[in-house]
């Protein structure tokens, strides 16, 4: 399996595999010098709230693919049948067409080799390169899973009183809503999931549960992200089958789901108009085909996924459907503040530009277009969003665009939006904005934020919502003014203890006195920008000291802005020469340290020294090498042995208390200032 086949399968859809329960209410440690590492640190009252947290995620209904199936009483023989095997609806060397069971041969094998012959346009894939509206993978899908794989998956499905599931593939493209009808068919006592329907630049999949008839209304549950292959039978597709399971179990008529592949499944990210234009038009066919109500929708989604549950509630084209909640966990806002970011301070960024140019190494701030012109990070943005002009992207593209905001007031969608600090893909620093912004805007947003939760899923609690959420809302007679599963004053803020499972620890953090968070580049090269990515409590100033190995000291100094978000600059050309490890975190005030800043690492966990590496080795300085190293095993030894493709936490600190300070400290700061 070629680089780009390997990274894309355990680089992309990781983002789905990593499961956290999120639903606990506790209190913070206030003032806390040492954080306890172990349960048997804590007292008497936080070993209690940690035995209430493991009692209601007991109590949730679903828990895993086993506990599912008991709950609900799977039968120990479930039928799926229809149309195996599956089909990728692709054809080498003739192009996209339905019907077709092979793989594409999409990556360019010979990248890594035409990449260290020093070739200056190395593509990553065999096909044209990708485009606004023509994204690698939108008509057709490029990843394969077996028979078992997918019947497995679907068996989530079943229950006592439905033991069959229908996989319908359809044979032919679909143009209106007659062709919709023609395929799904009334009263039949099996779940039909009608998966692969292509439909202009896009895939789709609709879940249509059993007897369903035109006496019905139903809500819909709708995700959009990648391959629809591969939401199909991983945690996208495991996900939606239980929420309806779960909602046909308790209204006995279940609800409609639909899958998305966005518009594309590489290249793409969901942003553009055109995405949005054609689910509209797709929406429009599907809503009276399945008698869908259209103030009862639900939206879901992480990473990718929760750009497109939000943008389905928000879009201004998206006008066939009301989405009453949507949830969306990690997920990228602001185009123009991400492209700032495309250094190793958050190094997956690195290569995700590549995938929408096409060109291996176009992330780089040196690398120009075959047109001699436009930069590779100017291409990447004009790729998904269909322009590079910043203002254009701040008014019709981000999440927080004025015309989103204002949908999401007027059709009162409440917003679940779950973030996580030290996210190795998607900035905290994005993240927590779009929060503050919903905030500021009164949008009705619950949030949840995560420290050092990376790029975690949350789904589990997320699934227990959203079927409830389906059946509030078929309740509520006032379906247009349902208040869904949200406190909007309310935002929940928790530590992850990767070393306990990837579970939240109970300690609860005041929104309004955040606690400072660092991100730093764990590598760097000279032609390369150094950023620190900080959050905290506005006004409050920091000074960080570092020594290299030789002794020399650097001082960098930052004062947090009113928004609590910062980008940081290092003047790493100034910076001592050789790796440099961080000695002290003060807060500042006129007269120089007020405090001292305890902290732990988001790489281990502990208050241990964090150092900056400069890239060493054979061309440390080629774009190629260092976009390698920031998607495989080079990046995972630079992180100290941290699995950051497991994980997703990126590097940094997390402050947990205050220190004393001496008076050493003090002279030391006096005399770099100087």
């Amino acid at each position: 399996m070629s680089f780009f086949k390997r990274y894309y399968l355990i680089g992309i859809i990781f983002i789905f595999s990593m499961v956290a329960f999120n639903n606990c209410s506790s209190s913070f440690l206030a003032n806390q010098d040492t954080l306890p590492q172990s349960l048997a640190e804590l007292s008497q009252q936080e070993q209690t709230e940690v035995e209430e947290l493991k009692d209601e995620i007991k109590n949730l209904p679903y828990k895993s693919v086993q506990d599912f199936e008991s709950d609900l009483g799977t039968p120990t023989l479930c039928q799926v049948d229809g149309n195996f095997p599956l089909r990728t609806h692709y054809k080498k060397n003739v192009g996209p067409f339905i019907g077709g069971f092979d793989l594409p041969d999409l990556f360019n094998a010979r990248a890594d080799l035409q990449a260290s012959q020093g070739e200056k346009y190395v593509l990553n894939y065999t096909l044209p390169l990708p485009s606004v509206d023509n994204y690698i993978a939108n008509r057709y899908d490029h990843l394969l899973f077996s028979d078992a794989e997918i019947k497995k998956v679907l068996q989530l499905l079943c229950s006592k009183t439905s033991d069959r599931i229908v996989l319908i593939q359809p044979d032919k493209e679909i143009f209106n809503m007659a062709d919709l009808t023609q395929i799904i068919k009334a009263n039949q006592n099996y779940y039909q999931v009608i998966h692969g329907l292509v439909y202009k630049s896009n895939l789709f999949t609709i879940v249509v549960p059993p007897l369903w008839n035109s006496n019905n209304n139903y809500s819909l549950v709708i995700n959009g992200m990648y391959s629809l292959n591969s939401s199909l039978v991983d945690k996208v597709g495991s996900s939606l089958y239980q929420i309806l399971k779960a909602v046909r179990a308790a209204n006995q008529k279940g609800a409609i789901g639909v899958l998305w592949n966005g518009g594309g499944a590489i290249g793409s990210r969901t942003v553009n108009n055109k995405a949005y234009q054609d689910l509209n038009l797709f929406l429009n066919m599907v809503v009276p085909a399945v008698n869908i109500d259209p103030n009862r929708v639900v939206t879901f989604g992480e990473s990718r996924g929760g750009v497109t549950a939000l943008n389905i509630a928000s879009h201004p084209l998206v006008t066939s459907v009301r989405v009453g909640l949507a949830y969306a966990s990690v997920p990228p806002s602001d185009l123009n503040l991400i492209k700032k970011l495309v250094t190793p301070t958050v190094p997956a960024l690195l290569d995700a530009n590549d995938w929408s140019t096409g060109f291996v190494g176009s992330w780089d701030s040196r690398f120009v277009m075959p047109d001699g012109v436009t930069t590779g990070q100017s291409q990447h943005l004009k790729v998904l969003a269909g322009t590079d002009n910043a203002q254009f992207i701040a008014d019709e593209i981000n999440l927080s665009a004025p015309k989103k905001l204002k949908k999401l007031l007027k059709n009162k969608t409440s917003i679940v939006l779950e973030i996580g600090s030290h996210d190795f893909i998607v900035p905290f620093i994005d993240q927590l904005n779009l929060l503050n912004i919903y905030k500021n805007n009164q949008v009705r947003v619950h949030g949840k934020i995560n420290y050092i939760g990376g790029h975690l899923s949350f789904q589990k609690p997320m699934m227990h919502m959203l079927y409830s959420a389906v059946l509030q809302m078929e309740s509520d007679p006032d379906q247009a003014l349902s208040q869904i599963h949200v406190d909007p004053s309310k935002t929940d803020t928790f530590l992850i203890d990767h070393s306990l499972g990837n579970s939240p620890m109970p300690w609860k953090i005041d929104y309004n006195s955040s606690p400072l968070t660092l991100e730093f580049p764990k590598y760097m090269v000279n032609h390369m920008p150094a950023q620190i990515l900080v959050s905290g409590v506005a006004g409050k100033s920091y000074a960080i000291i570092a020594q290299n190995s030789l002794g020399d000291y650097y001082l960098h100094e930052f004062t947090i802005p009113n928004e609590r978000i910062l980008i940081s600059e290092f003047d790493h050309l100034d910076m001592p020469e050789g790796d440099i490890k961080l000695l002290h975190l003060f807060e500042v005030g006129p007269s120089g340290p007020i405090n001292k800043i305890n902290f732990i690492s988001s790489v281990t966990g502990k208050s241990e020294e964090i150092k900056i590496n400069r890239f060493k080795g054979e061309g440390a300085d080629d774009p190629v090498r260092l976009g390698r190293a920031a998607t495989s095993k080079v990046l995972e030894a630079i992180y100290a042995g941290q699995s950051f493709v497991s994980s997703g936490v990126n590097y940094g600190l997390l402050e947990v208390g205050l220190l004393p300070l001496t008076q050493d400290e003090i002279e030391l700061y006096k005399k770099l200032k100087q």
